[in-house]
């Protein structure tokens, strides 16, 4: 379910009154008098009822992954539960929910240390609970709530309001991986004045105010794809993080104007945020990882023509921050990320997806930690359905380009009903380095299947 949000006078099309269905079977009450009578008040409740009902949505899914290598055990054996609400209030007030919780049964086999027990066995997240006011061109959003800038799918460039879960790296979909946090929305649409072939383009600022500031979740010690800190060497036991918090003096800020026309939409953004992965700075008897703010002016753009949609982006990141191998230290920089790719529907045989992303790191020194000066990624998707759509095939690669490094992964996805869906994955890395993009995952193969019950 998209986490994009319309407007209020859009909204209130979700039920149409005509497909809200009544209890018309049931024998009527008789009034004192003896007439028969229906009860308003209970057509209503249960009218009401029908309503809430229809625009909520529950997943029941178990996922189970081993291990191929390393470790060459089961690493997932998760079942979880998941709440999807949205709902038109009124004519000028909306409301969504998105809630999960899950219990791995994985970590009650003894390998795991209590502390990783203790937060991994049971979790509970609520990803979005936000209000939403509209009237005319104008709307407001308040609460938790998840903001997508970015149109890139290898890498993050200017998809910069949106942290990310990552204690499973790689295995967890972009998607499911996005943190919600506490923040304050203004959107204000309008057209353009002058028309052209006709068409006027449809044009919006947005706002974005977030006090809630979250960052990167990595996987604590005893995890099974817990952080190696490579160079650095240092245990995370001396590891005091300083993460950001609450704080509306502190707030991340964004702005962003769009407009889309016929098949081309296009957009611009400036912002100053808090960096969503750790630097480290040396403190009496322990390490602080920090979170710095940085600046950045980006754009990025959709062009749809014929089967293919062309897209592109771009971020320059000023005041970004970085540790020097061998040393604490920290350099402060400017990066230029840089995004171009496209998307091929071959008619509805197969579709097709291909993006060429790379980080630019301006800074004569080659010993930063972790990172190259020049960062390419090849990412690519190719997808078909058979059976009637019952069967969707999936391949996905990814290939950075300096050290040529790859991951694969293969999908297989059965729609069994209406309501039950089966799917089958297996991720395999081809690394060489210890301390590079993928050579963190070098022996992380594993095979995963999914179970999912929609209701």
């Amino acid at each position: 379910m998209s986490s994009t949000v319309l407007c209020a006078e859009e909204w209130i099309d979700i039920v149409d009154e005509d497909e809200v269905e009544f209890i018309d079977d049931a024998e009527p009450e008789f009034d004192v008098d003896g007439d028969p009578s229906l009860d308003s008040g209970s057509n209503e409740r249960w009218s009401k009822l029908d309503n809430l009902l229809s625009s909520t949505h529950f997943t029941l899914r178990h996922e189970l992954a081993y291990g191929i290598e390393q470790p060459k055990d089961t690493v997932v054996n998760r079942s979880s539960l998941r709440l999807q609400w949205e709902q038109a209030i009124s004519e000028h007030y909306f409301a969504r929910f998105d809630g999960k919780t899950s219990y791995d049964i994985a970590f009650n086999d003894g390998r795991f240390p209590d502390s990783a027990v203790d937060e991994y066995r049971q979790q509970d997240d609520i990803r979005e609970l936000f209000f939403q006011y509209s009237a005319g061109s104008v709307s407001v959003k308040l609460g938790k709530q998840i903001v997508i800038w970015g149109k890139a799918d290898g890498a993050v460039v200017s998809d910069i309001m949106s942290p990310r879960d990552l204690t499973e790296l790689v295995f967890t979909s972009i998607e499911d991986a996005r943190r919600g946090q506490i923040m304050l929305v203004f959107d204000y649409y309008y057209r353009g004045k002058q028309a052209f072939e006709g068409i006027t383009a449809q044009r919006q600022w947005t706002l974005v105010i977030n006090p809630d500031v979250k960052v990167n979740e990595f996987p604590s010690a005893g995890h099974p794809y817990a952080y190696d800190f490579g160079e650095l060497a240092i245990s995370e036991d001396l590891i005091q993080q300083k993460r950001p918090g609450f704080s509306w003096r502190d707030a991340e800020v964004g702005l962003r104007w769009s407009q889309t026309w016929k098949k081309f939409d296009i957009s611009f953004m400036v912002a100053e945020v808090n960096d969503d992965n750790p630097v480290f700075e040396l403190v009496p008897g322990r390490f602080l990882a920090t979170y710095p703010r940085y600046q950045m002016i980006g754009g990025g753009f959709n062009w749809s023509q014929g089967n293919f949609v062309w897209k592109g982006e771009l971020g320059v990141k000023t005041n970004r921050r970085f540790n020097l191998e061998g040393s604490i230290d920290r350099r402060s920089t400017e990066t230029i990320d840089l995004a171009f790719g496209l998307d091929y529907d071959a008619n509805g045989r197969y579709t097709m997806s291909l993006e060429l992303t790379n980080q630019h790191i301006n800074e004569n020194q080659e010993n930063l930690l972790n990172v190259r000066r020049d960062e390419t990624i090849l990412y690519g998707v190719w997808s078909k359905n058979w059976f009637n759509e019952t069967l969707t095939t999936t391949y996905t690669f990814m290939l950075q380009l300096q050290d040529f490094e790859s991951f694969h992964r293969w999908e297989f996805e059965f729609d069994l009903t209406d309501h039950w869906r089966a799917e089958l994955q297996l991720d395999y890395f081809s690394a060489k380095e210890d301390d590079t993009l993928l050579g963190q995952l070098a022996d992380k193969h594993r095979i995963a299947v999914e179970v999912n019950f929609d209701f």
